[in-house]
C-alpha cells in the first residue's frame, strides 16, 4: 500500500514546465479569476438555501482537502511538511473557514475572514512561490493541491459576497485590519514554536530579512499599512460594484 500511494503522490524531480510569467502561468491566472468569478456570478441568483449548501460544501472541500494533505505528504516528501501547518494567513483562514459556515457563534469575524479569503489567496494566486520554485511538473501532486486549496479558499470568499452573505460596510472595514493583529501573534507563535533560532519559515512575512535597506520594524509597519490598502481596496471594488447594480436595478424598474 505505501509503494502505491508513494508512486500516485510521488515527487517528481524534472524541470519544471511552470514558470513565473511564462504562457502557462498566465493561462492558469486568467482561467481561475475567470472561473471564480463567473460562477459566482452564475450562482449568485439562486435560494438562499442553495447558496447556503454552495458556501458549505467549499468549506468542507476546503478543510477536507487541508487535512487530507497532511495524511500523503510522507509519501511524497518523506514527512510531515512544517510550513503547511495553520500559521501562513491563507491556512489560518482556511481553517477558520469551517468555523464562520457552520457556527453563528463566529459571526464577529465573518466579515474579516470573508475580506481575508479574497486577498490572501487571490495573492497566492498571482504569484505562487512555493509552486514554480518547488521544481516540480506542473500536474504534480503538490502543485495540483495547492492550486486547488487556494482556488476554493477564493471561490468561497468571493461568494460570500457576490451571494449577499457577506456585506462590506465601510464603517465596519475596521474588523479585517484590526484582525491583522491576533492573526500576527498567531503566526508568532508557530514561528516561535518551529524556528525560534532563525526566519525558518517566516510565517505571514514577520521576520523577512529586509536586507539592511530598511529596519525591520519599518517592513513591518509596510507590510501593515499594505495589508490595511488591500482590505480597502477590496472594500471599495465591493461598495463600487454595489452602487452599479443598484443603479442597473432601479434604470430597469
Amino acid at each position: 500500500m505505501n509503494e502505491i500511494f508513494s508512486k500516485i503522490f510521488r515527487y517528481i524531480p524534472k524541470e519544471t514546465s511552470f514558470k513565473l510569467f511564462g504562457l502557462t502561468y498566465f493561462i492558469i491566472l486568467i482561467g481561475i479569476i475567470l472561473a471564480v468569478f463567473l460562477l459566482s456570478y452564475f450562482l449568485k441568483n439562486k435560494s438562499d438555501n442553495v447558496k447556503q449548501k454552495i458556501l458549505n460544501i467549499s468549506a468542507i472541500t476546503l478543510i477536507s482537502l487541508y487535512i487530507f494533505d497532511f495524511f500523503v505528504q510522507p509519501f511524497w516528501a518523506g514527512s510531515m511538511i512544517v510550513h503547511k501547518l495553520p500559521f501562513h494567513i491563507c491556512t489560518a483562514v482556511g481553517v477558520l473557514i469551517p468555523f464562520v459556515t457552520f457556527n453563528k457563534k463566529f459571526d464577529f469575524a465573518k466579515t474579516a475572514v470573508t475580506v481575508w479569503a479574497v486577498i490572501c489567496p487571490l495573492i497566492w494566486i498571482v504569484l505562487p512561490m512555493n509552486v514554480v520554485n518547488g521544481n516540480v511538473r506542473l500536474y504534480s501532486y503538490p502543485i495540483v493541491q495547492s492550486y486547488a486549496y487556494h482556488v476554493i479558499e477564493l471561490f468561497w470568499g468571493v461568494f460570500m459576497l457576490v451571494s449577499g452573505t457577506t456585506k462590506l460596510d465601510w464603517k465596519n472595514i475596521w474588523q479585517p485590519i484590526i484582525g491583522l493583529f491576533p492573526m500576527a501573534l498567531w503566526a508568532t507563535i508557530g514561528q516561535e514554536l518551529y524556528f525560534p533560532d532563525s526566519i525558518g519559515e517566516n510565517y505571514m512575512f514577520l521576520r523577512t530579512d529586509t536586507t539592511g535597506i530598511v529596519p525591520h520594524w519599518l517592513f513591518i509597519v509596510a507590510l501593515f499599512l499594505g495589508a490595511s490598502l488591500a482590505i480597502a481596496l477590496v472594500y471599495l471594488i465591493y461598495n463600487l460594484a454595489i452602487k452599479k447594480i443598484t443603479r442597473k436595478g432601479v434604470r430597469s424598474y
